[in-house]
């Protein structure tokens, strides 16, 4: 590759699936579970204060719950990952993402390569920075991770180039 300007290695773990998963994976889940629970919570409160029985305001009721079980997902997939990063702890290749003309990331025997037009966003995290492509892919870059580069020029770097 040449003109390489930046390159991150780091080792996937718990820290970097999990900020994943919170922020960007289920981050559109957890808010609609926690605005369908804060609704449903104050029109059961109205219900009752305008006289309606419990039974008349049993909706409401399950409407909370369904929005427990949507905010749930986020919950479901975070035990999962942590229970998938305890497997595969010492299995992890490590992971290496070089930005030059273009974005190579390679894990193991696993090797993609991305234009970067084709980063759809860009997210700046406590510990990594995603960039997403297209609908179901993102590449993770790990803070503290950089090899070459400097951490404090790559989100402006990134996102000169996504326009």
């Amino acid at each position: 590759m040449e003109d390489l300007k930046f390159q991150n290695q780091y080792h996937t773990d718990k820290e970097v699936t999990k900020e994943y998963a919170k922020y960007v994976f289920c981050k559109s889940t957890r808010i609609l579970g926690i605005v369908l629970m804060i609704i449903s919570a104050i029109a059961f409160v109205l219900s009752l204060k305008a006289g309606y029985k419990m039974s008349e305001s049993a909706l409401f009721i399950l409407c909370f719950v369904g929005g427990l079980l949507i905010y749930g997902y986020y919950i479901i997939i975070v035990k999962v990952i942590d229970h998938s990063a305890k497997k595969k702890e010492q299995e992890q290749p490590e992971c290496i993402v070089r930005f030059g003309n273009k974005i190579l990331m390679e894990q193991g025997k696993l090797q993609k390569e991305y234009e970067y037009k084709q980063v759809r966003k860009f997210y700046n995290l406590p510990h990594i920075y995603a960039l997403i492509i297209g609908k179901n892919q993102a590449v993770l870059v790990k803070k503290g991770g950089f090899t070459k580069g400097k951490e404090e020029e790559f989100e402006k770097f990134i996102k000169e180039r996504m326009l």
